[in-house]
């Protein structure tokens, strides 16, 4: 009877997915049988599942869609091919975790299967409020919430009773923050929060998705889920939002109020991962306490790939396959280059000159984004009072000084008026806006010097500063070193690092790592300008 039931329930589902569809089809050129085959044709070929076939409408655009959606099969190749399936044991088991995190887990449990009568009445009696799960459980199924007080024989009875339903892991139940209990007080409610950990190296991979349970659960298929912005901890609240959930969210979360220990749930989700060293691939939900953040459990697949995909479709139009994709491509990179491999890389593109004497001239090189170069630039030229400054850069500059104002510039003219509105004179400042590549930033450079006369030198060579991103500096010493005649002025680099493509960091973050293996490439096969 329950396979009966299911069939049918497929099928009215399929029938309203189709129903549905027809009606977003405002052209409508199928009726409800073909949508309904369309919709089959998908589901079978292609693993869309018929809720995301409405949901992100399918019928548009659909070989862009499929190239970019992310499918639960292709989660499981993921999470398969970066996590050691043999060693998955550790998350499933949840008592293995919890006895892992000791002190971090601020909070008390007991293996029911292993509690005497005695200790679990004494259990029951200590804490007002206990959850019990499945030791081995997953999706949240068979968890319940003990809220009242037992006697000796009643404990007896409830012992047996989730023993013999496999429900063997009792929690004391955690104490939500007061804000998180405005959201919602029925469930314990948790940020969804991925690391990746590359041999001592670890780091947040997803944007964390906060879930908001229903009573007695605290899973995915029960209740909403938001996305949070990682630098400001606020929740995101993206069209097609439910108003259910819009009239959930309390109004100063509404209009961009941090969560509470957000900053340190980032922390905590980052020193879990080492105490999980077998797999390198984890969703941990991480309740928000009282006093801080609160570890629940790990999971060793791509929790909430679902609700993250919907976060991706809402601000780009397509699915999160690439984001999930560089994922698995930078495990793989990492682990095959090994140690020696990054320090291979780091020799090479990171090119330092041995410092000589002050600067004459500083030359700084711009970028879509030129923040941090002429910032250091600004400081470099505020200490030389006598320093004449060059900026070089005819591409348009996504920089911007207001966040409303949206002018367009030059890089070279959006870091004049940045050197300007630091105080540096105008007069000391000059600028090329004509270059669109490194090639012909230090052709026209070269130019502007001799046609300027820039800084007349009666003796010895005019010794120019070269400012530019670090992992920038290799391409522009091979171009500046590919000519002799080059050789008549000093050249020192003055590298400028981002937290990013940091010496430190560019490996241990995804879109450092692709910047500087990107560039690396391109310099060792000479395809650059």
């Amino acid at each position: 009877m329950k396979k009966t039931d299911w069939i049918f329930s497929n099928i009215r589902e399929l029938n309203d997915c189709a129903k549905e569809t027809a009606r977003l089809m405002k052209k409508g050129p199928l009726s409800v049988p073909m949508v309904w085959l369309n919709i089959l044709y998908f589901r079978l070929r292609y693993h869309i599942p018929l809720i995301d076939y409405v949901r992100y409408r399918f019928w548009e655009n659909t070989r862009i869609k499929l190239l970019n959606h992310y499918t639960r099969a292709d989660n499981i190749r993921l999470v398969e091919t970066i996590n050691d399936q043999d060693k998955i044991q550790v998350l499933r088991d949840k008592m293995i975790l919890l006895r892992r995190l000791g002190d971090r887990l601020g909070r008390d449990f007991t293996d029911i299967r292993e509690s005497s009568e005695e200790a679990f009445f004494s259990f029951l009696k200590q804490h007002k409020k206990v959850i019990v799960k499945p030791r081995f459980g997953a999706c949240g199924i068979g968890i319940r919430v003990l809220d009242r007080p037992y006697s000796e024989e009643e404990a007896m009875v409830l012992r047996q009773e989730l023993i013999k339903g496999d429900c063997t892991l009792a929690e004391e139940f955690i104490r939500q923050h007061p804000d998180i209990n405005r959201i919602n007080n029925q469930a314990v409610d948790v940020l969804k929060i991925h690391t990746l950990k590359i041999g001592t190296d670890i780091q947040i991979v997803l944007v964390p998705m906060f879930q908001i349970g229903k009573k007695n659960a605290t899973y995915s298929h029960s209740g909403f889920m938001l996305p949070v912005d990682m630098q400001t901890g606020s929740l995101i609240f993206q069209d097609p939002t439910p108003d259910e959930l819009r009239d959930l969210i309390p109004k100063d979360y509404r209009s961009g109020k941090p969560l509470p220990f957000f900053r340190e749930s980032l922390r905590l989700a980052e020193d879990l991962g080492k105490i999980v060293p077998e797999l390198s691939f984890i969703c941990w939900d991480i309740a928000i306490g009282e006093h801080g953040p609160v570890p629940v459990e790990g999971n060793g697949a791509s929790g909430a790939f679902n609700e993250y995909q919907s976060h991706i479709y809402a601000t780009t139009g397509l699915g999160a396959k690439t984001r999930y994709t560089k994922i698995l491509q930078y495990s793989q990179a990492r682990k095959s280059l090994g140690n020696d491999g990054l320090r291979e890389i780091e020799d090479f593109l990171f090119y330092e000159t041995e410092p000589k004497r002050p600067f004459d001239i500083l030359w700084v090189l711009g970028s879509s984004r030129c923040g941090d170069r002429i910032r250091s630039a600004a400081i470099i030229a505020g200490e030389n009072p006598d320093l004449q400054i060059v900026l070089s850069g005819g591409n348009i500059c996504l920089e911007q000084f207001d966040p409303d104002e949206n002018v367009l510039r030059t890089e070279s003219e959006y870091m004049r008026e940045f050197l300007i509105r630091s105080g540096i004179p105008e007069k000391r400042i000059r600028i090329e806006n004509q270059s669109t590549h490194t090639a012909e930033n230090l052709d026209f450079f070269l130019k502007l010097l001799e046609r300027e006369n820039v800084c007349p030198r009666p003796v010895g060579k005019i010794c120019i500063g070269v400012v530019t991103a670090g992992f920038h500096m290799r391409r522009v010493f091979n171009r500046i070193h590919a000519h002799p005649e080059h050789e008549r002025y000093d050249w020192v680099s003055s590298p400028v690092y981002s937290e990013r493509t940091s010496k430190e960091n560019w490996y241990k973050n995804i879109e450092g790592f692709e910047i500087i293996l990107a560039e690396y490439d391109r310099l060792r096969s000479n395809h650059y300008e």
